[in-house]
């Protein structure tokens, strides 16, 4: 993140003398149909716990769980740019969220998640202090898959306004999906390829 603001920055300064589109995608997740993304991250470390928790072992929430976690699917994000760049008289110098005007809260993400790999809903919540303490603990760490740095995307009300990308895309009718109608596409997805690796047909 903080390399992409200081890029940011950067072009923001020079944006008096070139046109310029600035993108900030949320977090991009796999093709909403396919499922298919080439690298794990964000909510994948979630899934990856999930698939490994004992089905008679409790599963909490960390923190209220009531941040959004705005996840975006990499067709919708690819979509969104290549259609706003084309319209380059009347959007440059602006910024587009390219974003879920919807998000799902993170618990809901997580609840909707256990539920599709057949778990039962997390029982409590755990205090996000005491998991990122525990989390800091590297053996804990590697027994989870889920690194400390990867809480805050779950508990950090962040609120991305999309007005300008909205606005953008109204004539060319491209939406972005709710998670709730993709989700279990991409647990599939992750299910069937685990370790990351889809092997393609040549």
């Amino acid at each position: 993140e903080e390399t992409k603001f200081w890029a940011e920055v950067e072009v923001q300064r020079r944006a008096a003398h070139l046109n310029t589109l600035i993108f900030r995608p949320g977090i991009v997740v796999g093709d909403s149909k396919t499922g298919e993304i080439p690298k794990y991250d964000g909510p994948y470390y979630v899934f990856g716990l999930v698939r490994r928790w004992p089905s008679w072992a409790p599963m909490f929430y960390v923190g209220s769980g009531d941040a959004p976690i705005n996840l975006v699917p990499v067709d919708f994000v690819v979509q969104a740019v290549a259609t706003i760049a084309q319209q380059e008289d009347h959007a440059s110098g602006k910024v587009f969220q390219i974003a879920d005007p919807q998000p799902m809260r993170s618990r809901d993400v997580l609840a909707s998640a256990m539920a599709h790999m057949g778990h039962k809903p997390p029982v409590a919540s755990l205090p996000a202090g005491l998991a990122s303490r525990v989390l800091s603990r590297k053996p804990v760490e590697q027994i989870t898959g889920i690194p400390n740095e990867a809480l805050i995307y779950f508990n950090h009300d962040a609120r991305y306004d999309s007005t300008n990308t909205q606005r953008a895309l109204r004539g060319a009718e491209i939406r972005c999906p709710h998670l709730s109608t993709y989700l279990s596409t991409l647990i599939d997805y992750f299910e069937r390829y685990p370790s990351g690796e889809n092997p393609r047909p040549t």
